[in-house]
């Protein structure tokens, strides 16, 4: 979910406010993996550096699937 928020925040430019929005509400998300560390994750720190590195309205031009 927290890819999904920063991916439409960062590369579809109507929908940026919203997104930024529900990923302060979201917060910090927890990963726990079975025989790694668990590790944290922060959609509205993730989008606000992209914003700082000036890619808003990003898009790949290649997608893996």
């Amino acid at each position: 979910m927290n890819n999904f928020l920063n991916t439409v925040a960062i590369s579809y430019v109507p929908l940026h406010e919203k997104a930024v929005e529900i990923a302060k509400e979201v917060g910090i998300v927890e990963v726990k993996r079975d025989n790694k560390k668990n590790s944290l994750l922060n959609a509205s720190e993730s989008i606000q550096k992209e914003l700082d590195r000036g890619r808003l309205g990003f898009k790949r031009k290649y997608v893996r699937c």
